[in-house]
């Protein structure tokens, strides 16, 4: 088959990473993708490197009239088989121009718990889209509340590149910020969006460095709430305990360097973040939130907190932090589950398998 992805995301974060997986493992099968993205993505450059062939198209919105036409004229000269829409802004796009070129069968990923307007409902998520993948169940939920037939909404779990972290080095990055093999050190990675809880597990620090007055903090990340980020921990008086360490290359360095992985979201697809951590054997402390719980179980692969409570948060990290046993059981529990059921083999066999159900498939 030839897949024809469409992703109009500009920054590197967790969905761009599991097009990438799912680009490469299906050319691993013998099938031919094709990636539209948008001048200067981070997700072009890196798909051109993969030598995955890349079409750049400026999509502006999803009422962008001049990026309609150029994919129509796109689907006419690549012809693909599927045209598998990896955003929101994607979908719209993509999908008007599938129906106009009448080509394609048209697969929709969807990666957040956002509830779905009666207007996108009617519209965007109506009959037309041959399936729709979710995530996660959680996400699997929203799209039925929107109207969406459950029987057009397929899950296909994210995934963890387990090769890529084999030689994850964390002693290199704490060594790189000063921080000792004994140091308590708590981390996360994350868009730093509101979305994504940050300001919680700011306010829950000073609690921590209460009752662990050596431990330190890093936090992995660019985005529009970093400037009030830092002014949350000048205010609280932990900014000295904090590393705000920019956008990283090294990841998956950065979290084998944690003690523990905090993903404090408001709202969470799934959290590939955490995925990656379980993989690396990282304990993890989280909000029971989105697709999250199908993740961490409470006292086997983690702790689950309430959304937006510093306290009960700082809690549990400081629980884990004192608690090496718990740590290891956790981690070891955590990572046993990453390693068999969320594997790029998985997602990209998955992803195949709803391909193959689609109307018309041979």
């Amino acid at each position: 088959m030839k897949i024809l992805h469409i992703d109009t995301g500009l920054s590197w974060r967790g969905g761009q990473g599991q097009v990438m997986h799912l680009a490469l493992g299906l050319a691993a099968r013998g099938h031919t993708s094709v990636v539209v993205a948008r001048p200067g993505s981070a997700i072009a450059s890196r798909m051109e490197a993969a030598r995955i062939p890349v079409h750049r198209i400026e999509m502006r919105g999803e009422a962008d009239l001049a990026a309609m036409m150029r994919l129509v004229r796109l689907l006419r000269e690549e012809h693909p088989d599927i045209v598998h829409m990896h955003t929101a802004r994607a979908h719209t796009l993509g999908a008007v121009a599938s129906v106009l070129s009448g080509i394609g069968r048209r697969v929709v990923s969807r990666r957040v718990v956002f509830p779905i307007g009666r207007f996108s409902a009617r519209l965007k998520y109506a009959p037309g889209t041959a399936c729709f993948i979710a995530i996660s169940h959680a996400v699997a939920d929203t799209l039925v509340a929107a109207g969406v037939d459950r029987g057009r909404v397929t899950v296909v779990p994210s995934a963890v590149d387990v090769e890529s972290l084999e030689d994850a080095d964390g002693a290199a990055v704490r060594a790189s910020f000063g921080i000792g093999r004994s140091t308590p050190t708590v981390g996360t990675v994350a868009h730093f969006s509101r979305e994504k809880g940050l300001d919680t597990l700011v306010r829950a620090w000073r609690d921590v460095t209460v009752r662990v007055p050596d431990a330190r903090l890093i936090l992995i990340g660019e985005g529009e709430e970093k400037q009030r980020l830092e002014r949350e921990a000048s205010a609280h008086v932990v900014s000295d305990s904090i590393i705000f360490a920019g956008f990283r290359e090294d990841v998956a360095d950065c979290i084998s360097a944690f003690d523990v992985f905090a993903q404090p979201s408001l709202s969470e697809g799934l959290g590939s973040s955490i995925l990656m951590a379980m993989a690396l054997g990282r304990p993890i402390v989280a909000t029971d939130v989105g697709g999250i719980p199908e993740l961490v179980t409470p006292d086997e692969t983690g702790m689950l907190v309430p959304v937006g409570d510093p306290g009960l948060l700082a809690g549990a990290i400081v629980e884990l932090l004192e608690r090496p046993e718990l740590r290891d059981r956790l981690s070891g529990a955590g990572r046993q589950r990453a390693l068999e059921h969320y594997t790029v083999d998985a997602m990209v066999d998955g992803t195949l398998a709803a391909y193959e159900r689609l109307p018309g498939a041979s």
